[in-house]
């Protein structure tokens, strides 16, 4: 009887403190995406490097970031998670214009990006991002 209650007892307070645990934890969020062209179809000529979209908080620190068309030129989908909720800066930067180091990210903070979207995450999101060719 007497062991029965002791881990009767034990598990009760690893339930506790992992209930404990949990609530200090902060929600986090994600924004996922698509590069298109134009016409919205995902060929993505005449950019066939990589898609680097980096998620930088309001003191311009990276807090997430994600590659597309890493491999082919349809392959159009990013997802950067684990994003607490607040405002961010999305940058983009293609790898024809720039030398994308996915150890080393931190120097293209100094280049301008291929673009910027302004982005206040409150929920999770889903966003399409357009690269057209000038005429």
């Amino acid at each position: 009887m007497k062991k029965s209650f002791f881990f009767i007892s034990i598990f009760f307070l690893a339930f506790l403190l992992y209930g404990c645990m949990n609530l200090n934890s902060e929600k986090t969020y994600y924004i996922e995406g698509y590069f298109k062209d134009d016409w919205g179809d995902g060929q993505l000529h005449p950019w066939s490097g990589k898609f680097l979209i980096l998620a930088l908080d309001s003191s311009n620190k990276i807090k997430g970031y994600d590659i597309a068309n890493d491999q082919e030129s349809t392959d159009d989908y990013f997802k950067i998670k684990n994003l607490p909720e607040g405002n961010y800066i999305l940058k983009v930067y293609t790898d024809s214009n720039n030398n994308i180091d996915e150890n080393n990210l931190e120097p293209l903070l100094n280049i301008t990006p291929d673009a910027t979207k302004h982005y206040n995450l409150t929920n999770n999101a889903s966003i399409t991002i357009l690269f057209g060719e000038d005429d």
